[in-house]
């Protein structure tokens, strides 16, 4: 289930963040100058490593080298379709002469005929994340707390969605937990109670749109016992949800 979310929040002078996918040094390295500091980019030498890299950091769009794309194999090309069509996303080539050539793989965010005009579009657009192919939609109830002792900052919070490697927590406070940082989360629910240490991947605002404000967070450090438990409830959620 990729569901792609637009509603991230970008400081408003903020450069666009763009994922560039490249291989080849030479290539890497001329893209790179062509983009100059007109954007913060996340680079990546495989296709397949795109949506993991969305879950974790917000782009505004995507870049790949046109032989990376070409090379790579049928299912790598399916796995990432999702992340292209959510998001600007173009190929790039460098020719003999030294020019580098930009051909829009969607536009449905318009269209742009060089790399500075992409970057423009990339401005334009809000950030998106891509959530895990795994993520499912199961309540649990939860403390969260961004110290290890659950000290006065320590809130009730119940799970929108999770997988075997993260949920999104509701709170209408997401402003307290900034991106990157750690959190203690406590599973009310499930037989082991030792809390799960978790990094803040992003955050969806209270009232900049119609969707649940909270967090996305990835597990760090969560037990054995704990993790195959939450799979089970997910694994029998989805068999009930079939039946």
């Amino acid at each position: 289930m990729n569901i792609p979310d637009s509603d991230k929040c970008i400081e408003e002078k903020a450069k666009p963040r763009i994922l560039l996918a490249v291989t080849d040094a030479k290539r890497k390295e001329a893209y790179i100058s062509e983009l100059g500091s007109s954007a913060e980019l996340t680079l990546t030498e495989s296709l397949r490593d795109i949506p993991k890299l969305l879950r974790q950091v917000p782009c505004n769009g995507i870049l790949m080298d046109v032989f990376l794309k070409v090379k790579a194999s049928h299912m790598d090309k399916v796995r990432v379709s999702d992340s292209l069509e959510s998001m600007p996303s173009a190929t790039l080539n460098l020719d003999g002469g030294g020019s580098i050539r930009i051909l829009m793989l969607n536009q449905r965010q318009g269209s742009a005929r060089t790399v500075g005009e992409f970057v423009g579009l990339c401005a334009a657009f809000q950030p998106a994340n891509i959530f895990p192919d795994d993520l499912q939609s199961l309540r649990l109830n939860a403390i969260m707390s961004t110290s290890p002792d659950f000290g006065q900052d320590a809130e009730k919070t119940i799970t929108m969605f999770i997988s075997g490697s993260g949920c999104f927590l509701f709170t209408a406070s997401p402003e307290r937990y900034q991106p990157q940082s750690g959190v203690w989360i406590d599973f009310v629910g499930i037989s082991e109670r030792k809390p799960i240490l978790g990094k803040v991947c992003w955050q969806c605002p209270w009232g900049v749109s119609h969707k649940v404000s909270g967090i996305y967070v990835a597990f760090e450090s969560i037990l054995e016992s704990q993790h195959y438990e939450i799979t089970t409830l997910l694994a029998n959620g989805k068999e009930t949800a079939q039946s």
